[in-house]
């Protein structure tokens, strides 16, 4: 059965506001000595806290690191229970069987009666996922009018843990706190065996405690996604989700964007991929004494006069002969210097003397004196044996790719390409080469905007085509990558704003995703959407960018690009210049605007912007020739020419 989730927002009847509890107290302790001591950033108590509110906003939620130490865990708990009067605990790492895991021995002490059911599911829902489960201590239990759970320390075990217990957490808690209506509720839906109002999950990046999101006392948890049941007279006019600022959005896709793992790659297939190792020379370069220059090898002890010339030495050939003082030997750029030479006369300082009848030089005069090693490029010199020729994090180029194979590397460790899925949403679209568009219908044009400027980023793009605005078609596609898709993002345009037909974000809920943002503090592209999607092994990035076409490309440099570079291994940031406007500029009077502009560089030091036009987010022409996006802060009255702003930089100036 499903457990309804207490919160003000439930669906009940018009009196039981009243008997509503107060806000749920919650404390998260991370339990590593690592942790405590600073040497390990905490990822499992933040995404635990991150889970927790998405399952109930009105939790108030406290966060805390202690060593793997008993008295400290025991302080932490009691001091959050007993004194601050904390309705529920969970406590992350120390579970295990290493010498230093104390967290059961710490916790069991404190527990007036144990809950082995809830330990029980989880032992159970764990071993499913993992037969290493068996190795985890997990205890579970009440003191006073406090849940206690414990869970791993790892953030996957972690938060699959919390979220196999979830369900059940509202239900205990009304028990403990004898909130009855909400317990003759569940029970009473329990016993008509019909479903229980499922908890409402917000899905959005937060920082530091959430305090002051209300939902309407009329509305049930369910409201938000109640379109995608098709309840539509009873879904949400405004959008629960809180608006953030884009550096914010841009810092929530980055720290949860890590590189790509490394591949070998052959070096000529290898341009514009980033190095995931230093490479060192495997052997010195040039491998034997070349000449640098077309003249003779000599002795340079000899000097200037006439010598016997033994013959040619050319590039790609060794000489049979030695030479002896008195004698030289005709040389070629990058030829080996023959045994017995220690010197290179260039020809411009020599004379012929004698020729042989076939015109084969006999004899010359050396007019100048050398010294020993001139114009001979010596062994290594260019490059030693051991020495490190790229740097990991290095591009490679066409240079860099010379470089690796003239010193005979053929593979090289690179970072992966992304791999990126495309699809557009929404039934009113057709395929650009369609011969007949019916009415209400427009063609495809995002999709293949977007594919084109993955490709400029060098990633493996795979084109999932038109789907429908249907959950059916939607959840189709995204099982499918989910299950085996390979993808390590997918990028969507449409379905994200609060139309009925917008059921991306009811989806990604029902499939598990976390949302980490859902509108933006922008012009053009507030409900673009970020989220992350647990697939197999990994999470799959889902950027659900809106589905007018300027909007979809705007959001695309701002959000989904820092992210692929930083899977590529490259710095995830843009270059951002001050411009000098060539055009007046009005602002939004509420947001920020990204205002599509062409930079050129005139004879100023400061480049200058000129606007593209009329900026409708569906009015695609503005992006055509963008090579800048202006940031135009919000506020009234214009920018007249001249002000200086700052611009984001997209494309070639």
């Amino acid at each position: 059965f499903r457990c309804c989730c207490y919160s003000v927002c439930l669906h009940r009847s018009p009196n039981a506001d009243q008997h509503s509890m107060p806000g749920i107290l919650v404390g998260v302790l991370t339990v590593s000595d690592r942790c405590a001591a600073g040497a390990a950033v905490d990822s499992s108590g933040p995404a635990v806290r991150e889970l927790l509110h998405q399952h109930n906003p009105l939790f108030e939620i406290e966060t805390a690191i202690v060593p793997d130490e008993v008295t400290a865990i025991q302080k932490t708990i009691t001091t959050w229970i007993d004194d601050k009067g904390f309705h529920l605990v969970i406590t992350t790492g120390g579970t295990g069987f290493a010498a230093r895991d104390v967290t059961p021995e710490a916790v069991g002490p404190l527990l007036d009666r144990l809950a082995p059911g809830i330990t029980a599911h989880m032992l159970n829902q764990s071993l499913h996922v993992t037969p290493m489960a068996m190795l985890s201590r997990p205890v579970c239990g009440i003191r006073k009018t406090a849940l206690v759970i414990t869970v791993p320390g790892s953030k996957r075990a972690a938060v699959e843990c919390v979220g196999f217990v979830l369900p059940a957490i509202s239900h205990a808690l009304d028990l403990l706190l004898q909130n009855k209506v909400a317990e003759e509720q569940v029970h009473a839906s329990m016993a008509s065996g019909s479903q229980v109002p499922e908890p409402h999950v917000e899905r959005h990046s937060h920082h530091g405690h959430h305090h002051g999101h209300h939902c309407s006392h009329n509305a049930s948890q369910s409201d938000i996604h109640a379109h995608a049941r098709g309840r539509v007279a009873e879904r949400m006019r405004q959008s629960p989700y809180p608006m953030v600022a884009v550096p914010e959005a841009i810092g929530a896709i980055t720290s949860r964007t890590a590189a790509l793992p490394a591949i070998d790659m052959d070096v000529r297939q290898a341009r514009g991929m980033i190095l995931a190792a230093d490479v060192l020379a495997p052997e010195d370069h040039p491998p034997f004494p070349a000449s640098i220059k077309d003249g003779y090898a000599v002795v340079a002890a000899d000097g200037p006069g006439v010598f016997r010339v033994l013959g040619p030495v050319t590039a790609g050939g060794m000489a049979s002969f030695r030479v002896e003082p008195g004698t030289v030997a005709r040389i070629t750029t990058g030829a080996p210097v023959p045994d017995g030479a220690d010197a290179v006369v260039q020809v411009e300082d020599t004379e012929l003397v004698e020729a042989s009848p076939e015109g084969e030089e006999k004899q010359i005069r050396v007019l100048s004196t050398v010294k020993p090693g001139c114009d001979i490029r010596a062994v290594g010199s260019d490059i030693s044996k051991g020495q490190r020729l790229l740097a990991a994090g290095s591009v490679l180029g066409p240079s860099e790719l010379g470089v690796l194979l003239s010193a005979g590397i053929l593979t090289v460790p690179v970072l992966r390409r992304p791999r990126v899925a495309v699809m557009s949403t929404g039934d009113e679209l057709v395929e650009p080469g369609a011969a007949d568009v019916p009415k209400g219908s427009i063609r495809d044009s995002n999709r293949f905007m977007l594919i084109a400027v993955l490709q400029d980023f060098g990633v493996d793009v795979t084109d999932l085509g038109i789907v429908s605005d249907t959950m059916d078609t939607l959840r189709a596609a995204f099982e499918k990558l989910r299950d085996g898709g390979g993808v390590d993002a997918v990028i969507t345009s449409g379905g994200v704003s609060m139309g009925e037909k917008d059921l991306l974000k009811p989806l990604l809920a029902e499939l598990g995703a976390t949302i980490h943002f859902a509108r933006v503090n922008m012009k053009p592209g507030k409900p673009t959407t970020y989220a992350t999607l647990p697939a197999q092994d990994r999470d799959i990035a889902v950027f659900a960018l809106p589905g007018n076409p300027v909007s979809c490309m705007v959001t695309f440099h701002l959000f989904v690009a820092p992210s692929l570079r930083k899977m590529m291994g490259r710095n995830p940031g843009f270059p951002i210049v001050k411009v000098a406007l060539a055009n007046e500029v009005s602002p939004d009077h509420s947001r920020p605007e990204y205002h599509r502009a062409i930079l050129r560089c005139e004879g100023s030091a400061q480049p200058i912007a000129f606007s593209t036009g009329v900026q409708c987010s569906s009015r695609l022409l503005s992006m055509a020739g963008a090579n800048a996006l202006l940031i135009v802060p919000a506020g009234s009255g214009t920018r007249p020419q001249g002000s200086v702003l700052d611009a984001i930089v997209i494309d070639r100036l």
